[in-house]
């Protein structure tokens, strides 16, 4: 599986929007995923699926999630600046 977490920073910009429209607006954590032990973090995340089933759902989480705990533990990663790691 792949997950990818879309970050704004709120104090430059009011709104997402207008993050994804200024350059350098986003920074996204994109990343693969396998089958293991229980991940606290990724609970948390799968517990809000069901509010978010259709395309255009948002939700606000209320208790946060760690992005560092789902990086590999040799710190290897790969970054490059530019467009989404997906189509819009």
């Amino acid at each position: 599986a792949e997950m990818h977490m879309v970050h704004w920073n709120k104090s430059k910009f009011s709104s997402f929007a207008e993050a994804a429209a200024a350059e350098g607006g986003l920074a996204v954590l994109g990343m693969f995923l396998a089958v293991g032990n229980e991940h606290p973090e990724m609970k948390k995340i799968c517990g809000l699926l069901p509010f978010i089933s259709h395309k255009g759902l948002a939700i606000t989480m209320t208790d946060a999630v760690r992005p560092e705990t789902f990086l590999p533990k040799n710190g290897s990663y790969y970054t490059y600046s530019g467009s989404f790691t997906t189509p819009p």
